[in-house]
């Protein structure tokens, strides 16, 4: 998770994972039926990177790695565990 716990919004968590494109990881999940966003939600379109996660210190590896997962109050712990398992076996690929 990039970011701190205690600021966030409760719904939204940016991720990345070392060594793996966020763009790659968005589109491996499509490809498994889950959509994620890249980038923070705070993002500029066209912009100049991420400025949101810049001004957090977070490494510039971490940044083109990143994507965005957002729940609403009516995902259900079952399509959170889905979403971990299928997160889990796309990064593991990716990783070979």
């Amino acid at each position: 998770m990039n970011g701190s716990p205690e600021k966030t919004v409760v719904n939204t968590i940016n991720a990345s994972f070392t060594g793996i494109k966020g763009e790659v990881i968005v589109n491996a999940l499509s490809e498994q039926g889950v959509y994620v966003g890249i980038s923070s939600a705070c993002s500029t379109l066209g912009g100049e990177g991420d400025y949101v996660l810049n001004a957090m210190n977070i490494s510039d590896e971490k940044i083109s790695g990143s994507f965005r997962i957002s729940m609403s109050r009516y995902t259900t712990d079952e399509e959170i565990d889905e979403f971990i398992e299928i997160l889990r076996n796309v990064v593991s690929f990716l990783n070979f």
